[in-house]
């Protein structure tokens, strides 16, 4: 029996990524659960390859069933994040015994794999904007964020398949929290919520020299810190980002170049009638670095009331600590107009230090 595995990049810049020529499965028929090999099938798909962002490879596999499997059976892929499907087998293949001990299911099978047999959907939601954790070297100014983004157009259905255009669709949610861990309580400062819709096209045609993939990205953003009264803040804004990757697959090294322009509109005119003026209405980020060492991201603004930056440094800790801890080491210094909604005339000056788990 053969089937096909595909090996998704849903990142914003190319990614090596080695093909298994042999990958490990895990039938289940009923309650009996064997392990088998999956070989690949000959390709021109080998080796490392390096998937652009939004793209994927496609490679086939080829299991030999055993003997006296019969009627549903769940085969999943724990090499690839658990990946599976299920199908059925309504005759017997032989009579005689099965080549290969049966046993029962493992006790120690983790909660994940076994609840992920009820989310479908669950391979569409994927790391959007950074996620880090960092306390400031005055605790006052400690911060952390949250960022996803769900596609909700699955590429492999038949009616995104026939419409690809479709598979840019995707909805994103990000939060910002400032903490001043400086207090007795901890009080949160300040909080943004940003949900977004967005789009983002496949990878364009361009005669540009050197340039490994060009992207445009298009959405609507609400963005409010979810307090009332006269600390009510929010904003809506409308934004066009073209992404310009380049990527070396020899020394893994990468460059991203991303200004965004924006508007505003549907603005709290009450309490943040003049935003716009601190945190203007274009930025510019910059991204540099290796795929296993250190990466620079930076980001200006221009704004009436004055420029601001951000640069954030990361290194992966594996490198230098523990090979299986698998999170980067970050150090972010800002100098911003508005980083929060609370203060948003106010100008933030801060070094952080911490951990992230998206780059």
């Amino acid at each position: 029996m053969a089937f096909s595995a595909y090996y998704h990049n849903t990142g914003d810049h190319p990614v090596a990524v080695t093909i298994l020529p042999t990958i490990k499965c895990r039938l289940t028929d009923n309650d009996r659960t064997i392990e088998i090999d999956a070989h690949q099938l000959p390709s021109a798909v080998a080796g490392t390859q390096s998937i652009h962002s939004q793209g994927f490879v496609k490679v086939q596999y080829e299991i030999r069933l055993p003997d006296n499997i019969l009627g549903a059976v769940h085969l999943m892929v724990p090499q690839l994040q658990n990946a599976g499907f299920y199908f059925e087998i309504k005759e017997s293949l032989q009579t005689q015994d099965v080549a290969g001990s049966w046993m029962p299911r493992t006790t120690d099978e983790p909660l994940d794999a076994l609840t992920l047999l009820y989310q479908p959907y669950v391979k569409n939601i994927s790391f959007y904007e950074p996620m880090y954790f960092l306390v400031g070297t005055d605790p006052k100014y400690s911060k952390f964020q949250l960022s996803l983004k769900y596609r909700l157009f699955n590429p492999e259905k038949p009616f995104a398949k026939k419409r690809q255009w479709l598979q840019g669709f995707h909805f994103g949610y990000t939060q910002t929290s400032f903490w001043d861990l400086a207090s007795d309580s901890a009080p949160f400062e300040d909080t943004s919520y940003k949900p977004e819709i967005f789009y983002i096209t496949s990878r364009l045609k361009t005669r540009l020299g050197g340039l490994d993939g060009l992207f445009l990205k298009t959405g609507l953003r609400h963005e409010s810190n979810g307090q009332g009264g006269v600390s009510s803040r929010s904003t809506n804004t409308a934004y066009l980002e073209p992404i310009l990757i380049f990527y070396n697959s020899q020394r893994q090294t990468g460059l991203k170049i991303a200004p965004r322009l924006w508007t505003y509109f549907g603005n709290e005119d009450a309490n943040n009638p003049d935003l716009e003026k601190y945190r203007g209405n274009f930025d510019l980020g910059v991204t540099f670095g290796k795929a296993e060492g250190a990466v620079v991201d930076t980001k200006f603004w221009w704004a009436a009331k004055g420029a601001s930056v951000q640069v954030d440094v990361t290194y992966p800790l594996h490198t230098i600590f523990f090979s299986d801890l698998d999170l980067y080491f970050q150090v972010q210094y800002v100098n911003r107009l508005a980083e929060d909604l609370l203060n948003y005339t106010e100008r933030s000056q801060a070094v952080r230090l911490g951990f992230a788990i998206v780059r």
